[in-house]
């Protein structure tokens, strides 16, 4: 590194955000950036209205998630680049600190790196936006930084400080994603271990670990508490934990093609990890434990990604976190570690396709306009609701159509996976919904799922046929979305638009 830099340590933080903030550019301002960050964003629209997660916007992800979007919405006025910066500092602190963990193990330019490919696995596992492992990381990582203070410490009641922090820290971050607890548990166990070699006694330690647990369970504790207060607890408890398990499990080609993404996308790294463990072994330094807890928490990571049975590419982004500080060491060693290092940022780089983020980036902020201008006229605030069967839920806000059904994730009624897991008979739903007249109705020419609802997909198909027609068909990469208008209110003479898929 120049020497001017590294005469001011704190301009490696300000080059950390100015990364984020570069990285992130293709999806700032992207309506419709990628399936969940649009449903975190309408559920936190709703809230700021007084709508509750869970009874009328249904999804199985923590309250504190949407808690994180409605926040986000408040200070935004709504627009979706307000949740976006909020990922990109949420993703800039959590670099920083892979940095600062990075440093005991290597030198400044090594650390920066590895703060870099954090940054941009976020593109390259499919999370280039706001998908919840930009903020509870942060909190995962604050925990192994206390959980490595704690080692430092030479007495058992200076390791008991860190501690308690680390579980208020684990608490919130299972506020916001559910299958961070193996990680909660790793750090939990390891700070018990660092009082038992400080001399805590048995009984002691059976005591913290009581304490550790019910701070760590506290803020989900509150939740529940208000959701039982208000009278709707079975809501909060079926979206919450029964219907994680009701949910079918990912199988086929899809699930094949997202193993062997994480397995291709982090090939490199675990090399350099590889390289980075045998450099630390042969090599006995101070920051070793450190080392070791770093290698806890990646295996705890990857212990979650199969916690709740079905794997998707960016469950595996913690796990690359905890790999990029283990690959420091090696990007220190000499001009070998520096050629390594430019060959792993130049793989990194490949496969996050930047350019494709640029050009769905620019296609959506002109799409999502364009079908919202068409819609309008169609749908209403208070009634003929638009719904999308298929397609962006970012046109529900564009449009400022009212809510036709509290599964408003097309997901959970367009996927099989979801027949048997959201509390209500979907095909019953979807005929409610029509029964409710919607003024226009979103599908696709392409499934975004593994395997279709049939059972829904024949009920659309039928009431599209009996009683819609197809406006227009716009490209929405990599599918074309078909725009349905109820007959009556379609003006006369109107020539409908033809299939896609050019059937009949």
């Amino acid at each position: 590194m120049p020497r001017w830099f590294q005469a001011r340590p704190w301009f490696i933080y300000v080059a950390i955000a100015a990364l984020a903030l570069l990285i992130r550019m293709p999806s700032f301002g992207d309506p419709a950036p990628d399936f969940d960050e649009q449903l975190y964003h309408l559920a936190g629209l709703e809230m700021l209205k007084g709508h509750m997660p869970y009874i009328d916007v249904w999804d199985r992800k923590p309250f504190g998630l949407f808690a994180i979007y409605a926040f986000a919405a408040l200070i935004g006025h709504g627009a979706p680049i307000s949740y976006q910066l909020l990922a990109a500092a949420s993703a800039a602190l959590g670099a920083s600190q892979v940095y600062t963990i990075g440093r005991r193990f290597g030198d400044m330019f090594a650390g920066l790196v590895a703060a870099t490919i954090y940054l941009i696995a976020f593109p390259l596992f499919a999370a280039p936006s706001g998908q919840s492992e930009v903020f509870y990381i942060p909190l995962l990582l604050a925990m192994l930084q206390l959980t490595i203070k704690a080692y430092e410490s030479d007495t058992a009641q200076g390791a008991l400080k860190q501690a308690l922090i680390a579980m208020v820290l684990g608490g919130l971050a299972v506020q916001i994603k559910y299958t961070v607890l193996p990680q909660c548990a790793f750090f939990g166990l390891a700070m018990l271990w660092r009082l038992w070699r400080l001399g805590t006694s048995p009984i002691q330690l059976i005591k913290h670990g009581a304490i550790f647990a019910m701070i760590g369970l506290a803020p989900t504790l509150l939740v529940v508490a208000g959701y039982a207060a208000s009278g709707h607890f079975q809501e909060f408890f079926y979206a919450n934990f029964e219907s994680i398990f009701a949910r079918g499990r990912l199988h086929g080609p899809m699930a094949d093609s997202y193993i062997r993404w994480i397995g291709w996308g982090s090939a490199w790294l675990w090399v350099m990890t590889a390289i980075g463990i045998g450099l630390v072994v042969t090599r006995i330094r101070p920051a070793r434990t450190g080392y070791w807890l770093v290698m806890g928490y990646v295996l705890a990571s990857l212990a979650a990604m199969f916690m709740v049975g079905n794997i998707y590419v960016h469950y595996f982004i913690p796990a690359a976190a905890g790999l990029a500080m283990l690959s420091v060491p090696t990007f220190t060693k000499g001009p070998l570690g520096r050629l390594l290092a430019g060959i792993a940022m130049f793989l990194a780089c490949g496969y996050a396709h930047f350019d494709t983020l640029v050009f769905r980036g620019n296609v959506d902020r002109a799409a999502i306009p364009k079908i919202a201008e068409e819609l309008r006229p169609y749908v209403g605030h208070n009634s003929n609701c638009l719904f999308v069967y298929d397609g962006p839920m970012a046109l529900y806000q564009a449009t400022n159509s009212c809510l036709p059904t509290r599964f408003i994730f097309p997901d959970h009624l367009n996927n099989a996976l979801e027949l048997h897991s959201i509390g209500v008979d979907t095909g019953q739903e979807v005929e409610r919904i029509f029964a409710g007249r919607p003024g226009a109705v979103i599908t696709t020419s392409l499934i975004a799922v593994p395997k279709r609802n049939e059972i829904t997909a024949k009920i659309v198909h039928d009431r599209l046929t009996e009683g819609y027609t197809r406006i227009d068909n716009v490209y929405f990469p990599p599918r074309i979305l078909e725009l349905f208008v109820r007959n009556d209110m379609v003006p006369p003479g109107t020539k409908a638009a033809p299939d896609p898929m050019g059937k009949p």
